[in-house]
């Protein structure tokens, strides 16, 4: 049971729940922008793409392989499109909608390796191998910000319906791949969810300890405020004290004298005092 515990938690937010909340902020604010950089990085590379197949001899329709290429890229493209624009007025809403960035995040990464194996199954129409598969995995690995059963999930679902649909998307030159992919995509999921996990666990540190820094530095200020409040004043009263006193007075004269004017100090002392 204990040991179900753990493995819970390590799949789980690793941390007291009572900081998941902050720490989730502190991650939107610090991976929003190179998220939307990412975003737009993509929707790049697929108008290159969708520009690179219409400019072939019979353009993008020419063949059915070419037409399905072309159709995924503009599929991906809009797509993305339509996540970043809505990724960017999350990021200029106030207040932050934090926990929508992260479901939209989590969307598109799913999206993101359903993408790849559409473009994996068509490449095996033509011979290819599952390199689209492989960088994309890792890719979402390194971006995500998911926890690790929800990578789990994602990218398990994704290597049970490549491995499914494979046999149906036959190698044209009649060589059985089936093994070989299998093995393949089986070592780049394990991969991928292992960085995922890695990641995720560094980056909910990091965003814990900066947290417990803070936290500690507004204690010790905290702290002493209220010792420079304690030595100068008086505990049974709440009245300034003598070293107040002389400090305010050696400040009065010094700034005076700095100043060239002319300053008179009045003491008067009361007797029988408590």
């Amino acid at each position: 049971r204990i040991y179900m515990i753990e493995l819970k938690k390590y799949l789980d937010f690793p941390l007291e729940k009572s900081y998941e909340e902050p720490i989730q902020k502190r991650l939107f604010q610090n991976m929003k922008r190179s998220h939307i950089a990412f975003q737009g990085l993509i929707i790049s590379f697929q108008v290159i793409m969708m520009l690179s197949i219409s400019l072939r001899p019979g353009g993008p329709f020419l063949k059915p392989r070419r037409t399905a290429y072309f159709s995924m890229y503009v599929i991906l493209a809009v797509i993305t499109l339509a996540v970043m624009i809505i990724n960017m007025s999350l990021v200029k809403r106030q207040p932050l909608n934090h926990r929508f960035y992260f479901r939209i995040n989590y969307f598109y990464m799913g999206l993101l390796c359903l993408w790849s194996t559409a473009v994996t199954l068509n490449d095996q129409l033509g011979g290819n191998g599952l390199n689209v598969f492989t960088y994309v995995m890792l890719t979402v690995a390194v971006l995500t910000i998911s926890k690790p059963w929800h990578n789990i999930l994602i990218m398990g679902g994704n290597f049970l319906l490549l491995n499914y649909l494979l046999p149906y998307f036959p190698d044209p030159h009649g060589a059985d791949q089936t093994f070989n992919n299998l093995m393949n995509s089986l070592f780049t999921t394990i991969l991928a969810i292992a960085i995922s996990t890695i990641f995720y666990r560094n980056r909910i540190r990091k965003e814990y300890d900066q947290i417990i820094i803070t936290e500690q530095y507004n204690q010790i200020n905290d702290i002493n405020a209220q010792l420079h409040q304690e030595v100068l004043t008086d505990k049974l009263t709440g009245l300034f004290n003598r070293r107040y006193l002389e400090d305010t007075v050696k400040n009065f004269f010094r700034k005076n004298q700095e100043d060239h004017h002319n300053a008179a100090c009045m003491m008067i002392d009361i007797d029988f005092f408590k």
